[in-house]
């Protein structure tokens, strides 16, 4: 049986290809603060960044889920990052 990302079948590889390549959306999606602030703190894994999925950013992960201070955590930083290289 093949895999289907369309809210339908969610199967290992899908976990690992999230895990692996999207630690940020699983962080958001599974609530783990202290992962979501290790890697925000890295700054190594974007907050724009889609997944191979849905096309989700790891807002939407974090507001589909109902994770809504990971959601207004990343709107913020949205927000800043704006300021910094738009309006300073």
């Amino acid at each position: 049986m093949s895999e289907s990302y369309s809210f339908g079948y969610w199967g290992k590889t899908s976990e690992e290809i999230l895990r692996s390549q999207f630690p940020l959306h699983r962080a958001c999606r599974d609530g783990d603060i202290e992962e979501f602030s290790r890697l925000l703190t890295e700054a190594q894994n974007g907050i724009y960044e889609e997944d191979s999925f849905y096309g989700w950013t790891p807002a939407h992960w974090a507001a589909y889920f109902g994770k809504v201070h990971f959601h207004f955590t990343l709107h913020a930083l949205c927000i800043v990052e704006y300021r910094v290289l738009y309006l300073l």
